[in-house]
């Protein structure tokens, strides 16, 4: 049996959202950083350099989403999330983003605005928008 675009989705958060916790408690922030689900449905972490000892995070972000581009259009992945640790909102709020795409029409980006109390990660409520649709896209 196959999962869903929005299963394969969640199986992707279920895998970035820990790592991107761990890096908070731990580091404070995050590179941003990806993974993705193979045709056969096995999950992978995808990562990349520009070569840069101390690279720019949204550097990372756009060579990771032309990474995920080039691999879509050439059939290796079926569903791709990017997370990276942005401000958000019109108050500039610390958060966790996690772009999800999958090849069957379905994008959704999802946030979660966290604060760093104490030397703890503090979580606020997740929200979900849509997506921008840029990784499966007519080559």
């Amino acid at each position: 049996m196959t999962n869903t675009a929005k299963e394969d989705c969640q199986a992707l958060l279920d895998v970035v959202l820990p790592f991107a916790r761990q890096m908070l408690s731990r580091h404070k922030a995050f590179f941003p950083f990806g993974a993705a689900v193979q045709p056969d449905g096995q999950i992978v972490s995808v990562g990349t350099s520009d070569g840069n000892e101390k690279p720019a995070a949204g550097e990372i972000a756009k060579l990771l989403k032309g990474a995920f581009v080039a691999a879509a259009q050439a059939g290796d992945y079926k569903a791709t999330a990017l997370a990276t640790d942005i401000l958000y909102g019109t108050n500039k709020t610390d958060a966790i983003s996690v772009e999800l795409d999958h090849q069957d029409d379905y994008s959704i980006k999802v946030i979660i605005p966290y604060k760093i109390v104490k030397g703890k990660l503090v979580e606020e409520p997740i929200s979900a928008e849509m997506g921008r649709k840029e990784i499966f896209v007519a080559s």
